[in-house]
């Protein structure tokens, strides 16, 4: 009795082995699915993998059961277009029957999971290769790397006290951007400033094109790194407009210097060169037209001048000579 249970089991589990399988091959031809009203479904491409899970001839049609890697279904045709015997074939379940649709269903199943499992794996890794880039483009924003001229409304960009120091094609470097509902701000630094600014305007319309600036990428311009960067600009803009004073200061003095030296030599050179020089001149009008010429003169040498005389006209106010002395 034991032997015979225990050769049952052994059948049982046997044809159980059997029906499982299935035959791994390859189509050996092209073969274009329709449904019922000859619409296209699905085509499989000669040498194109394929997983045969049933099979059954009756009559002059073979029936098979095919799973590829994302689509499975059922169909039939009057000759085996795979790259297998059937023999082989022989030995899988029937493509036929309550059976085989729900083998079918298991394997459509199988397929769809395999085609979810993919999808989220192609997210993810977009999602990794995005963050990724968008790190990447963060520190090269925040070490300064992306220089942007500036468009001719960048007059329109204003910082909290509403100064606005930019012109048409000043480059400068761009750190941050926030695009607010009505506006966008810019975190922004230069030799001449360093601060957040804003405009009614997109990135677009106040920057030049340039194929690298993705304003996407950019930090928020209240990211806490972006405004340190700002304030340690800040300090070195500040230094730069000292030290800029401090040296139009020194210029100034340096040209003041020149005029007077240049000064001191034309008088040198006029009282080594003429007998005198004109120190102050001047003139005033009294109520019935006559005009009264005031001039002092300087000695340049070391004898007495008796008399000097000038000659010279007066313009009216159409150009007219109007007077002589």
């Amino acid at each position: 009795m034991k032997n015979t249970i225990s050769l049952l089991i052994v059948c049982i589990f046997s044809s159980a082995i059997l029906y499982a399988q299935s035959v791994k091959t390859s189509f050996s031809e092209r073969i274009a699915l329709k449904d019922f009203i000859g619409i296209p479904q699905h085509t499989f491409f000669g040498g194109e993998s394929v997983t045969i899970h049933a099979y059954k001839k009756k009559g002059n049609r073979y029936h098979f059961l095919v799973e590829t890697e994302n689509y499975a279904t059922s169909f039939s045709c009057n000759k085996i277009p795979f790259y297998a015997s059937e023999k082989e074939l022989k030995k899988l379940p029937s493509a036929i029957g309550s059976k085989a649709d729900a083998l079918l269903r298991e394997r459509q199943q199988a397929v769809n999971q395999r085609k979810v499992a993919k999808e989220q794996q192609a997210r993810i890794a977009r999602e990794r290769a995005e963050a990724e880039s968008t790190a990447q483009y963060r520190r090269k924003a925040l070490d300064g790397k992306i220089k942007v001229r500036l468009k001719a409304k960048a007059a329109y960009l204003k910082n909290k006290d509403g100064e606005t120091p930019f012109l048409y094609g000043d480059t400068v470097t761009l750190i941050g951007f926030s695009d607010h509902k009505y506006n966008c701000s810019y975190a922004i630094y230069s030799d001449k400033v360093a601060d957040v600014f804003e405009a009614g305007f997109s990135g677009s319309q106040i920057v030049e094109y340039n194929k690298d600036v993705d304003f996407r990428k950019f930090p928020s311009c209240d990211d806490p790194e972006v405004k340190n960067i700002l304030k340690r600009q800040s300090v070195i803009v500040d230094s730069i407009k000292a030290i800029n004073a401090i040296k139009a200061a020194k210029e100034a003095a340096e040209e003041r210097v020149r005029v007077e030296e240049s000064l001191k030599q034309r008088i040198q050179e006029y009282k080594e060169n003429s007998p005198f020089i004109i120190s102050y001149i001047s003139w005033s009008s009294n109520s019935v037209g006559g005009i009264t010429v005031y001039i002092d003169i300087t000695n340049c040498t070391q004898n007495t001048i008796k008399y000097v005389t000038f000659q010279g006209y007066f313009l009216n106010a159409v150009g007219d000579r109007c007077m002589r002395t």
